[in-house]
């Protein structure tokens, strides 16, 4: 619906991106992302089993997981940047 656009917006503008094999659902303040093809099993398999956790909502907006970040982050964004193996270690 429209909460899950508004995810995806957001999302989308700091460079996670996912196709529609993967849909979006909320628990409490809770943002996950779990493939299509098992959403049958969310209540009867813990969520963390089933999904990422991409982000935690707040008054201004998500604060997104790392997880989901290293797995969706689209390297070519805007806000994307590559780091020396120096500056990676450190």
């Amino acid at each position: 619906g429209r909460e899950a656009l508004h995810v995806t917006q957001a999302a989308n503008a700091v460079g996670l991106l996912w196709d529609e094999n993967l849909h979006l659902w909320q628990r409490e303040k809770e943002v996950w992302l779990f493939p299509a093809e098992i959403e049958s099993l969310i209540g009867k398999v813990r969520f963390s089993r089933l999904g990422i956790k991409l982000a935690e909502s707040h008054n201004k907006g998500y604060r997104w997981q790392h997880e989901a970040t290293i797995a969706l982050a689209c390297p070519t964004h805007a806000h994307a940047f590559e780091l020396s193996v120096q500056e990676a270690e450190e």
